[in-house]
């Protein structure tokens, strides 16, 4: 069964194929979309955004004839020229969806948006060296471009060199001034060479490189349209990919909110923030304090709103007011369309913190049906805790806690971990009796009974010793902060907390190929829940 990203992006095809053969410029499909190809003359589900490449030359006549040809603004083309988020060499051709944001989120709409790629094919030398020395140029160049500040306290023994690495690139990156601008100038060439070069992050060899391959091409039936391809496509992705590559590539599962198009990951966003909103007044009724965090905050922010390819809200609360929650907000929350998620309440729960969730939907990983648990859209509500005053005490606890966190975890984790070993390890944890690991860990969680300054994160890997977020002014000093359209509380001091969790470089958005959602499940039913949206 066909889906709508399928159709968005075979429209996308199609109108490049019909602009090329009208200016007679020579194009291919590349990567995952040439295996697709080869493999069955079809773009298959795995191939999320569709990619093609052209010669330098025929490349810039495109991008110009796509934006000067195409009526109003249902189609448009980004690049880094007109988009300084988009940190790549290549461009993408997009079709507007549906989904329509604040006028003061305008900017954030494309990434909503059905996108394919369009590559330059660049002229590389016309010997082995000169292609050897122009790729290593582009590796060296494009590393530094891409290097952000490594986060606080993310250094350890194993990532060190990495990590001095990392510092070593961004201060080169800001040094000398480098961006794609200056890096594209330096690969444009307009005379044809022997050999050529494709801006991405694996290096090419044999049939791959040279400019015979990308020259002999012929229009082929791709689905249900026609498009333009090497003639010797299966040599190329033989080439291109390792049989292993190619088989991961085919079988891995795709993500199906992917498939269904990005109307879907808005629709989970409007309903995360419905959850937000009931929780946010049941708080402000009964003096609960509590702040946005993580990537909430941080879309409150830069965005005033999700982050476009986020799919759901991080809250933090301080334990006592966890608690107090819980004591009122089952006479109080609207029952009919929450529900308030705690181990009490929720026989197969595999956490260890809070979540209200929807109901009326499903929102959860493949293989979890079998479990009695309320699988529906949440927002996901995070308990700090006294902290230690030694360092000591503090890592034990940490570690002891996540010890039977994981515990907590591993009944869902044994079912549906593909890691072989991983799942042999849940198999073993999931051992003993659940509720007593639950107890376990809240009586280590709660192990400190001095009311300090400082507080500890039980949650996650990241849990800063009398740093970073786990200060209790950071409750103590709250601010409301627009998201959405809806104000919610969130810490004063925001860039101390932001560059704690995402280094000083938080407003710059991170590299095109990380703004999609790696979250979305596999099982998903939201009903007729804004099915429509509203311009």
């Amino acid at each position: 069964m066909r889906n709508k990203n399928y159709f968005a992006e075979m429209e996308l095809i199609n109108i490049v194929h019909k602009v090329c053969e009208s200016h007679q410029l020579n194009y291919t499909l590349l990567f995952k979309t040439a295996l697709s190809a080869k493999e069955t003359g079809d773009m298959q589900d795995w191939v999320i955004n569709a990619e093609l490449g052209l010669f330098y030359t025929d490349f810039c006549k495109l991008i110009s004839y796509l934006q000067e040809e195409l009526p109003g603004d249902r189609y448009y083309v980004v690049t880094y020229k007109n988009d300084n988020n988009l940190e790549e060499l290549y461009a993408k051709f997009c079709k507007k969806s549906n989904i329509v944001l604040p006028q003061d989120r305008k900017k954030d709409e494309k990434y909503y948006d059905f996108a394919i790629r369009i590559y330059p094919i660049f002229y590389a030398g016309n010997t082995i060296r000169e292609y050897k020395k122009f790729e290593r140029n582009f590796f060296k160049n494009k590393k530094i471009i891409d290097a952000r500040i490594p986060v606080p306290d993310s250094v350890c023994i194993k990532n060190a060199l990495k990590k001095i690495r990392e510092y070593y690139l961004y201060h080169k990156q800001k040094k000398y001034d480098m961006n794609i601008e200056s890096l594209h100038k330096a690969m444009c060439n307009n005379d044809e060479t022997k050999y050529v070069f494709i801006p991405q992050q694996k290096k090419l060899n044999s049939v791959t490189r040279r400019i015979e391959t990308y020259r002999e091409t012929s229009i082929h039936k791709f689905g249900e349209t026609q498009c333009r391809y090497m003639d010797n496509i299966a040599e190329w992705t033989d080439a291109y990919f390792n049989k292993k590559e190619q088989k991961d590539i085919i079988t891995t599962p795709v993500n199906r909110a992917v498939l269904e198009g990005p109307e879907i990951l808005r629709r989970v966003q409007k309903i995360s923030l419905e959850i937000m909103i009931e929780f946010d007044r049941i708080c402000r009724e009964n003096g609960i304090k509590y702040i946005i965090s993580a990537g909430t905050l941080l879309g409150a922010v830069r965005h005033k709103g999700f982050i476009p390819w986020d799919d759901d809200i991080d809250v933090f609360i301080l334990e006592e007011d966890w608690q107090k929650f819980l004591d009122v907000a089952p006479g109080q929350i609207d029952t009919e369309r929450f529900f308030i998620r705690t181990q009490d309440t929720d026989k197969d729960n595999n956490l260890v913190f809070g979540q209200i969730k929807r109901n009326g939907t499903i929102y959860s990983k493949g293989n979890r049906s079998q479990f009695k648990t309320h699988r529906g859209v949440f927002i996901d509500i995070l308990p700090l805790y006294n902290g230690s005053e030694y360092w000591i005490v503090h890592k034990l606890q940490d570690m002891i806690c996540k010890y039977y966190k994981t515990k907590v975890w591993a009944h869902m984790g044994a079912s549906s971990e593909k890691n072989r070993l991983k799942r042999i390890i849940y198999l073993w944890m999931q051992k003993g009796d659940h509720k007593k690991n639950v107890d376990k860990y809240y009586h280590y969680a709660k192990m400190i009974k001095k009311r300090g300054d400082y507080l500890t994160y039980l949650n996650v890997k990241r849990n800063p010793f009398h740093k970073g977020f786990n200060k209790r002014s950071m409750f103590e000093k709250r601010t409301e902060y627009e998201f959405e359209g809806h104000m919610f509380y969130g810490p004063s001091d925001y860039d101390d907390f932001l560059s704690y969790c995402y280094s000083k470089d938080y407003m710059r958005y991170p590299r095109d190929c990380f703004c999609v959602n790696h979250h979305m499940p596999a099982d998903i039913d939201l009903g007729e829940l804004y099915k429509k949206e509203e311009p």
